[in-house]
Parts: C-alpha cells; sequence; structure tokens
C-alpha cells in the first residue's frame, strides 16, 4: 500500500531493560508468558523495535523473536549518556562491542535522559542512524518535505534533522504513564494528521497486562489495515527519511538544471 499524505506512521518500541516492575526480572523474560507476549506480535505481523543495553546480551536471543521485520536499539546507559566526549566514546564503543558480538547491530539509539550534544559524529561513525528521545526539544521544527500538510495543520512534528545525517524522533507516547486507552487516542489523532506515533512500552508491562497488551496490537492491526498508520522499526522509519531526503535533494538538483 502506498503512503499518502494522510496516513500516519506508528513505531512501537518495546523496552527490554524496564521489566524488573513483574518481579524477578531474567526469570519473567524467560517465562511462557513472554513467549506468548513475541507470539501475540507474530500473529498480528506487527513489528517492534527492542531497546536493550550491554549488560542484557547473555539473555537476548539475536533477534529477540526471530522475525525479520523487528530491530534492536540500544539503550543508553545513565553513566556515559550525556557525560563528557571521552566517556561518551568509550560507553557506546564499548556497549556496541559487546552487542556486535552477541549477534545484535543496532542502527538506533535510545535516549532517556540527557541529550547527546556534539556527540552525533560518533553516533554515526559506529553506526547509529537514528536516535529516539524521551520527549520532543523541536518545537517548531519540522522535517522539510516528509508531511507537507504539517506547517498548518498540526502541532510541531517530533521528527529532526541532526548532523552528518543523524536522525532524532521523540517518544510521545508512554505506555506507563498514558494507559492503553490514551496510547490508543493519541495513535488515533497522529494518524488522522499523518503524523508521528511512537509508543514506548515496557516488557514487563506488557507481560504482566496481557489483556492490556492485546488491546493495543489489536488497535494498531485495525489501524494498519484501515490505511491509517503504516507501522515501523526506528531504524526502517530512518531509512524511509533518508530515501525522502534523498529524492528530494534530486528534485531541486533536476530544478535547478531546468531553470
Amino acid at each position: 500500500m502506498s503512503r499518502s499524505a494522510e496516513t500516519g506512521v506508528c513505531i512501537l518500541t518495546i523496552d527490554l531493560t524496564d521489566h524488573g516492575q513483574v518481579g524477578k526480572s531474567r526469570e519473567n523474560m524467560a517465562s511462557d508468558r513472554f513467549d506468548n507476549l513475541r507470539q501475540s506480535l507474530a500473529e498480528a505481523e506487527i513489528p517492534v523495535t527492542w531497546g536493550i543495553n550491554a549488560d542484557q546480551v547473555e539473555n537476548v536471543r539475536p533477534r529477540p523473536d526471530g522475525r525479520e521485520s523487528d530491530d534492536v536499539a540500544l539503550v543508553a546507559h545513565a553513566d556515559w549518556a550525556g557525560a563528557n566526549r571521552r566517556a561518551f566514546t568509550d560507553g557506546l564503543k564499548e556497549s556496541l562491542a559487546r552487542l556486535d558480538a552477541a549477534g545484535l547491530h543496532p542502527a538506533a539509539l535510545v535516549l532517556r535522559q540527557g541529550a547527546i550534544g556534539a556527540h552525533d559524529d560518533l553516533l554515526v561513525k559506529y553506526g547509529i542512524q537514528m536516535v529516539c528521545v524521551s520527549e520532543s526539544r523541536t518545537q517548531g521544527q519540522t522535517v522539510r518535505g516528509w508531511w507537507p500538510r504539517l506547517r498548518s495543520s498540526v502541532p510541531p512534528t517530533p521528527v529532526r534533522t541532526l548532523r552528518w545525517g543523524l536522525w532524532e524522533v521523540a517518544a510521545g507516547i508512554d505506555l506507563d504513564r498514558d494507559g492503553v486507552r490514551g496510547a490508543e487516542r493519541m495513535i488515533d489523532r497522529s494518524s488522522r494528521k499523518g503524523g508521528l506515533a511512537i509508543v514506548v512500552a515496557s516488557a514487563g508491562l506488557l507481560v504482566s497486562q496481557d489483556r492490556q497488551a492485546s488491546r493495543l496490537f489489536e488497535h494498531l492491526s485495525r489501524r494498519r489495515s484501515e490505511g491509517a498508520v503504516r507501522l515501523e522499526t526506528l531504524t526502517g522509519f530512518a531509512a524511509c527519511l533518508q530515501t525522502n531526503r534523498s529524492a528530494t535533494a534530486a528534485r531541486s538538483i533536476l530544478r535547478s538544471a531546468a531553470a
């Protein structure tokens, strides 16, 4: 299905570092209930970005549910996220090396707090294409050429381009905070405006509240089947943004040559 200007984009990110709230973390993540969560996602054909940190590589399979549609994002550790350049470099490099050794190759970074500051060149150097922050710091900024109606009809989009071709997106829906009902409303609002909705959910919450998880998955599947949203991963969305920017640049060159 081709994407129209009215079609929204929704990204579901499931944080595997946050699962302690349902009890003993490692036992829960290896339980049948977690397998049921993955099975529900597979049956609904919902792509997921799984957020992990380097301390979890021994407990996470190379692909958390074995599906090629999913991807993995590195969750920045508080010890080095937002720190000085040397600490940021060492932390990022070590984390990515440990994940790489486990067969995980994230191209997205989840930044819960702080800011990347002048470290964007380091992220690009080590293969990061997308940074997902916890709240929007892009008031008044939009990505040109992506959603034509944004500037006149919806609030500023939580997407911006940084230096070196890096993208930043803001996660606007926290399932722990907003609940499924609130998440559904924001997803629908975003889809009506042709915008972006990033849903952040802890694995522990989804495992412990399987009915709520099923309700969210059903809502996403229904909106996709209606053509209201396209479901993406962080890395997949970065690729779409880059393709769109390249196409826009090519059209600009052709217009200049024809002038």
